[in-house]
């Protein structure tokens, strides 16, 4: 990093790259576009978040049968407890301790019972069900469960039969299924280009007109728009004695983002500035299942697919202060530089459940007096239940922090890597994913939306006295978005969809994930998944579908 006036010019470079990934960006308000010798039709759209909120509203369910169960018969999903407990040796005591250690852990703090009898089967059932819906669902795609017939739909079906009477009951209320075509209901919102989006899907999903029913899959990737802010706010006191500048730039794209940050004050008793970014990139994965042959798009008539959603989200962000201060008299500088990735799960009307949470600081200051514990809980703040970890730069602590926080799989972790005492400077790597690989692919039905919000949070702080203090921070992060439906299974005569993939990504400059990796690690990905490896992830949105 380089001084104040440096740095005014030095992000010419920087902009010039993100122009260049700016032209880019393929930008999809309807169905995507073909990919040179790669789709065919019928099978994955990208569209934009409008559209797809219009597809929510005019066909999900908006109760889940996990709900229904739990607000109107508790008992029901209790005996599917002690049901389901018996096929294991141990009970779901055991089961949930191996499978599912933190719910079990919770389960108990929260005052569960350790009986590993019925009784606490019936009461693990209840508790999984209503306070960890991602373990709930990675337990209901057991392949145990699915071969005994004992999914907790398959157990109502047989002996609460009432429940899914009153789950069709609150499926009846959307539009769809009051017989309102998509097109008709799209008119409802009197949005031209909503009408013209969801007219051309329709068009480029053209069900054959002999057949019943045809499935195929919409994915959105929302988020914060491209947008950048410079601020350069320089302050002088009339007799010259004082002066405060502050310089900052944020370019942002989705959640990824670069901010550039320097504070200069003189003889001042106290200049402080904070600068905090909430940023957003999500990715929408629906299956839509309507008639062919009928204008406007109407819903099947009990028809619908089940396939297999396999994912892979990673985030990767680099922190960096530099802090300075002299005189000829007491002085002192302080910066702390933060970034927080947080990724959340939901599907249909159940509730989010947290796929990842961590987040890295570092914070130097130059008078070892300083309470540095005070300003790090701005670093905290936004975690919840995380502890904050704070480690000396150098000492053991801090290696094991940073070896934490560069490895992926360690999902949960909060750290803060601390210098102080003398001017200098220091940067710390973050790297989180969630992989579908590593543990349980999700499951796709039609008229059910998954949603993966992820969240970064990006902040600097300085703060300095004295005749002279300074203070640089940067945040520089990247994300990738990769999906792949596949597995198709259809009742007749349902026409099943071909399997697809799609990505998403963006990247600054000096992110510990270039570009080039990131459409590297999505090929790869997608190779292994899918059997194909697609020969266009350089474009930062786009698609594959298999013939």
């Amino acid at each position: 990093m380089s001084n104040s006036k440096s740095k005014t010019y030095r992000s010419t470079a920087i902009r010039a790259s993100w122009i260049l990934l700016t032209l880019a960006l393929l930008t999809l308000l309807g169905p995507a576009s073909a990919l040179a010798g790669e789709e065919e039709a019928g099978s994955v759209y990208v569209i934009d978040s409008a559209l797809m909120d219009a597809l929510q509203a005019w066909s999900e369910n908006p109760t889940s049968l996990e709900q229904i169960a739990l607000e109107s018969a508790p008992e029901a999903v209790a005996l599917y407890g002690e049901t389901v407990g018996d096929l294991y040796s141990g009970g779901l005591a055991a089961h949930f301790a191996e499978r599912f250690p933190a719910a079990e852990l919770l389960y108990l703090e929260l005052g569960g019972t350790e009986d590993d009898g019925s009784e606490g089967n019936a009461q693990r059932a209840v508790f999984l069900m209503s306070h960890r819906p991602e373990d709930y669902r990675a337990w209901q795609a057991e392949k145990l469960l699915k071969v005994k017939g004992l999914r907790f739909t398959d157990f109502v079906e047989d002996e609460h039969p009432e429940l899914l009477d009153v789950w069709a009951e609150a499926e009846a209320s959307t539009p769809a299924a009051q017989g309102e075509s998509l097109l008709d209901f799209v008119a409802g919102q009197e949005d031209p280009e909503l009408y013209a989006s969801a007219s051309s899907l329709l068009d480029a999903v053209a069900i054959p007109i002999d057949t019943e029913c045809g499935c195929f899959t919409t994915v959105a990737f929302p988020g914060n728009p491209s947008s950048r802010q410079v601020i350069y706010d320089e302050h002088w006191v009339r007799n010259g004695f004082h002066r405060e500048e502050v310089d900052y730039r944020v370019d942002a794209e989705g959640s990824a983002a670069n901010v550039d940050y320097y504070r200069l004050a003189r003889r001042h008793p106290t200049a402080e500035h904070r600068v905090t970014r909430a940023l957003r990139q999500d990715m929408r994965v629906r299956m839509q299942c309507v008639r062919g042959g009928v204008a406007g798009g109407r819903p099947c008539q009990g028809g619908g697919c089940q396939a297999e959603l396999v994912t892979r989200i990673e985030y990767g962000s680099r922190v960096y202060e530099r802090t300075a201060s002299g005189g000829w008299f007491n002085h002192g500088a302080k910066t702390l530089t933060s970034n927080v990735a947080n990724l959340q799960h939901s599907v249909g009307s159940a509730g989010p459940s947290e796929l990842f949470n961590k987040s890295v600081g570092v914070s130097g200051n130059t008078r070892l007096a300083w309470n540095s514990q005070a300003v790090s809980t701005l670093l905290q703040s936004v975690f919840g239940v995380i502890n904050l970890i704070v480690g000396d730069q150098g000492s053991a602590l801090a290696g094991i922090l940073e070896g934490n926080l560069i490895d992926d799989t360690v999902t949960s972790i909060a750290a803060l890597i601390e210098r102080e005492g003398s001017p200098g400077s220091h940067a710390v790597d973050m790297l989180v994913s969630h992989d579908t690989t590593r543990g349980i692919s999700h499951e796709l039905r039609a008229n059910q939306t998954h949603v993966f919000e992820m969240t970064a949070y990006a902040e600097v702080y300085g703060e300095g006295h004295g005749d002279k203090s300074e203070s640089w921070g940067e945040v520089d992060s990247a994300y990738g978005f990769a999906a792949v439906v596949r597995d198709y299974q259809c009742p007749f005569p349902t026409q099943a969809p071909n399997p697809g993939a799609y990505w998403s990504w963006a990247s600054t400059p000096k992110a510990p994930i270039s570009a080039t990796t990131l459409a590297d690690n999505i090929a790869d990905w997608i190779q292994v998944e899918l059997g194909v490896r697609p020969t266009n992830t350089s474009v930062q949105e786009g698609e594959l579908i298999l013939p």
